[in-house]
């Protein structure tokens, strides 16, 4: 149960990271948009 645990708890890691960088490339793309 422990390594189930463990796993979810990356998954859910992973899910914020993939998150969070999706958040960061929409900012990207919008700024370039706008220098443009």
């Amino acid at each position: 149960m422990e390594i189930l645990s463990s796993q979810k708890r990356m998954l859910e890691h992973m899910m914020k990271v993939a998150s969070s960088m999706n958040i960061s490339l929409l900012i990207l793309k919008n700024n370039l948009k706008n220098t443009h």
